[in-house]
């Protein structure tokens, strides 16, 4: 119902020159509604009912907070050779580096999709390459993308399924990167992020097309495509096969989201609900070891007492 009132105000917001955001659209459509007879308390009013009503996109913010972690922790043990290279060969090539590379760290290594692992078995960095970019331009643009798409999602369809949209659209990033083979490792968050932007874009152009400026976003992901596939051919380990492969996931997330949702609320829950049947099990169990401790305790000082008092008498 929150989605539905945001989405009918995005016209008012619209002509008003606001961006396409579901808070900012709301914001505007009530400011142009309220009376700026006073445009502090109209301004105190709008700032009130958005503090009131915005729903938080918890995991859009998360899944951002952790891919700048990542990049963090990847650049953090090369500082000391970065500073070197800057003072020796210059500060362009040193921002060349962090804008446009990826370092070989121990994160990197960890998280990275490596496909000698990948025919060994080992298939977690079919996902958690998923967080890794090629470079600060590469982490600021898909960040920013999925900032933007991911809130959207995330108020219309709920934090799991924007998950299973990330997680569908990660794995035939990176299986495509896998089939085209072009390098051994590869770093697949460009290829993630453009497939849960194509999903945003698909459901946009089937449900919001009489509500939002469709060109606009149409622009948006074709311009967020050219630019990760010229990151791309720059950066070998991006590849252009990953970029396809998400967006061939986004618009397989669409039809595969719910029932991936489902399958993670099952796969969290049972183990949450197991879990505390075990506890439940040994917490009833240390009750009665303890009730019975406390009886055989309370009969073996009757008997005792029995007993002191027996001789007493003898």
């Amino acid at each position: 119902a929150q989605t539905d009132q945001v989405i009918d105000m995005l016209p008012d917001a619209a002509a008003l020159g606001a961006e396409a955001s579901p808070y900012k659209a709301a914001v505007a459509a009530a400011a142009a509604a309220a009376d700026f007879t006073d445009p502090a308390a109209a301004a105190a009013r709008v700032k009130d009912d958005r503090a009131a009503d915005e729903p938080y996109p918890a995991i859009t913010n998360m899944l951002v907070l952790a891919m700048w972690a990542v990049f963090v922790l990847q650049w953090w043990p090369m500082l000391p050779e970065l500073w070197l290279t800057v003072r020796e060969v210059g500060v362009l090539q040193g921002l060349t580096a962090v804008l446009l590379a990826y370092p070989d760290t121990p994160v990197t290594q960890a998280l990275q999709l490596d496909f000698s692992a990948v025919q060994n078995g080992h298939l977690t960095g079919l996902i958690t390459s998923g967080l890794l970019y090629s470079g600060l331009a590469a982490t600021w643009l898909c960040t920013r993308a999925l900032q933007s798409c991911g809130t959207w999602l995330e108020i219309g369809l709920g934090g799991v399924q924007l998950l299973s949209i990330f997680l569908v659209a990660t794995i035939c990033a990176s299986l495509a990167h896998v089939i085209a083979g072009r390098s051994m490792v590869a770093v697949c968050g460009s290829g993630a992020v453009v497939g849960v932007f194509t999903t945003w874009t698909l459901l946009a152009g089937r449900f919001l097309k009489h509500k939002l400026p469709m060109w606009t976003v149409y622009f948006q992901l074709g311009s967020l495509v050219a630019l990760n596939l010229l990151l791309g051919l720059l950066q070998p380990a991006v590849g252009f096969a990953s970029i396809v492969g998400g967006v061939i996931g986004g618009a397989l997330a669409v039809r595969l989201a719910g029932p991936v949702a489902t399958a993670l609320q099952w796969s969290i829950s049972l183990p949450v609900l197991a879990t505390l049947f075990v506890f439940r099990l040994l917490f009833d169990a240390a009750k009665g070891l303890l009730a019975a401790v406390l009886m055989g305790a309370v009969v073996v000082s009757q008997f005792v007492s029995g007993l002191v008092q027996t001789v007493r008498r003898v």
